[in-house]
């Protein structure tokens, strides 16, 4: 009898586990630290900047932003950062719709990004990074769309920034 009520009670703790919300998963990156699978940028400047490429599949019919998993901003001096992603492939641009803006940052508690800015006929978008707490981890999400008669959008990137 004893086993079959564990055996009960580890089936029910399994289905309670599955069925939690995931919470936020960060990833497997330590400053300084080297990780082959993940493409980081260093930011120690007060200057930052991020090129984002766009990859086409025309046979599936969609496009894919290319940039950095990690901007990695804890290196020199805290302080306001200004971050700049640049789109280096013609025919795309970020998004300046109001439903589904170029950017948007999942998690700000501390309230520290500000003014963003979409300039260079949606090439560049460009916010300001206040950096006044360190030691945290930001998810956000880029959306850039293509240029022309097409204005569909591309799958939207989910990198992160850590300060």
């Amino acid at each position: 009898m004893r086993i079959g009520t564990l055996f009960v009670a580890a089936i029910a703790a399994a289905t309670l586990v599955g069925c939690s919300a995931p919470g936020t998963i960060r990833p497997m990156y330590f400053p300084g630290g080297f990780n082959p699978f993940i493409r980081v940028v260093q930011c120690t400047q007060q200057d930052c900047s991020v090129t984002v490429a766009v990859t086409e599949n025309s046979s599936a019919n969609f496009c894919v932003p290319d940039v950095a998993e990690i901007l990695d901003v804890s290196g020199g001096a805290a302080g306001q950062r200004n971050v700049t992603w640049t789109i280096t492939t013609d025919g795309y641009e970020f998004s300046k719709e109001s439903y589904k803006y170029g950017i948007f940052i999942k998690s700000d508690p501390d309230d520290e990004f500000k003014n963003v800015q979409i300039t260079g006929n949606g090439k560049s978008l460009s916010l300001k990074f206040e950096h006044q707490v360190t030691g945290k981890s930001y998810s956000y999400a880029l959306t850039v769309r293509r240029t022309g008669g097409n204005k569909s959008f591309c799958k939207t990137l989910d990198p992160w920034l850590i300060s």
